[in-house]
């Protein structure tokens, strides 16, 4: 099963803390200078800033970094939405979105199957908890016919190639299509690899509701989304129950591809512990062979962020950056944050930056934002989390000779972002 350590953005979970799914890495540092964010200005106000931030990252690395179907039960669809939406709660509903004049929902029919899937979710969009992205999937004509953008049809409503016929994408993780066919048969798909290949995930729509169902069950109710051990490794017993109770609902091969229904994991480089090269775990998307997107900022490895493509060459060498996402990787040290500065610093930079909070370990961040929001309002946002807590902010990729404290060159990426 490929899983994926990040953060999700959820505000609480059954067990009364936030919502933080994934990443994590041990830290216990504390730091007290902070970034400026303007081009001329992005590095340490004070020479000695930088060393402090790479000597307790150091000691962050000494101490450890991330690591890091069988017979249908006699209930029908209907049923087992209903218990996806008890367990998972508000947050498993979503309002459908606003027309898209550019498609037009009277040219689009749907099945008989997919009629009965809007009507079990009451022609509301659900969301589906995963370890990573969470899984879309619509509920009603309008949001599935928005949802044929970019695997369907254009941005304008004109047919894509290499897309069959009678393919109906039902909702999305990451990107990646869930897909119906007539006769009921539910796909899925990676998208990146150049062209399309789904495999079958259930027979019918009731089948992958069973499915659905379970993980919900044992993610969200029974583990409270909290499934990595204290090596910041999925518990095995998690492993074992997902495994054992999606053959309720799935046969065997039907089961390894739901179970592969999320992006890979990638062992970027770090640092060193003594003469042992240490490993950071980040979720990515494979393009090619050798070469990924991350899908998150790390919040250990330097150079990098959320949306750079990058080719691993040497698993003991940082990787190499082929091209930047656009997104500055912002890291914060500290021993401990209370809930309530972190969702703040979350929802801000998200409604005000349009970046996400991608990991977290005790009073340890990482964040990604968008190069195009601007230093000022960077700065604006961080210094008022700084302010609230006392804790510094950096930028982690914005230097050309990362490996070396004493090289202030900056890079000029963001110029051409």
């Amino acid at each position: 099963m490929h899983v994926r350590r990040r953060l999700s953005r959820r505000s609480g979970d059954a067990s009364g803390r936030p919502g933080y799914d994934g990443r994590e890495w041990g830290r216990e540092i504390q730091i007290a200078s902070t970034i400026s964010g303007t081009r001329n200005s992005l590095k340490c106000r004070h020479a000695a800033d930088r060393e402090t931030r790479d000597r307790y990252r150091s000691q962050a690395i000494r101490q450890g970094a991330m690591s890091p179907g069988g017979m249908m039960r006699n209930r029908d669809l209907k049923q087992f939405i209903v218990e996806i939406r008890d367990t998972v709660g508000v947050h498993a509903s979503i309002g459908a979105p606003a027309p898209d004049h550019a498609i037009h929902a009277s040219a689009f029919s749907v099945s008989d199957e997919i009629a009965a899937w809007f009507s079990a979710l009451d022609d509301v969009d659900l969301s589906i908890p995963w370890i990573a992205d969470d899984l879309l999937l619509y509920g009603n004509q309008a949001s599935l016919v928005r949802g044929q953008a970019g695997y369907r049809v254009d941005a304008s409503g004109r047919r894509l190639s290499g897309w069959h016929d009678d393919w109906i994408v039902l909702g999305q993780m990451g990107g990646d299509p869930v897909i119906v066919v007539p006769g009921g048969d539910v796909l899925f798909d990676r998208h990146g690899a150049g062209s399309w290949a789904p495999s079958r995930v259930a027979s019918s729509l009731t089948h992958f509701a069973h499915a659905l169902c379970i993980w919900c069950e044992l993610y969200v109710g029974r583990y409270s989304r909290d499934i990595f051990d204290d090596t910041y490794e999925i518990r095995p017993a998690f492993l074992a129950e997902v495994r054992s109770r999606i053959g309720e609902a799935l046969p065997d091969a039907e089961a390894v591809v739901f179970l592969e229904m999320d992006d890979d994991l990638i062992h970027v480089y770090a640092g060193s512990s003594g003469d042992a090269p240490v490993h950071e775990e980040l979720p990515a998307r494979q393009v090619e062979p050798g070469i990924y997107e991350l899908l998150a900022s790390p919040g250990l490895a330097l150079n990098l962020a959320k949306g750079d493509l990058v080719r691993m060459d040497d698993p003991d060498r940082p990787a190499t950056v082929l091209k930047r996402g656009g997104n500055y990787c912002i890291q914060i040290y500290g021993d401990a944050i209370p809930d309530r500065d972190i969702d703040r610093l979350a929802h801000e930079v998200e409604s005000e930056l349009g970046g996400t909070l991608d990991g977290r370990y005790g009073g340890s961040l990482a964040l990604s934002v968008p190069s195009g929001a601007g230093g000022e309002r960077i700065r604006t946002v961080f210094d008022g989390f700084t302010a609230r807590t006392g804790l510094a902010w950096y930028y982690a990729n914005i230097y050309r000779n990362f490996e070396d404290p004493d090289d202030e060159t900056l890079l000029d990426w963001w110029l051409e972002s």
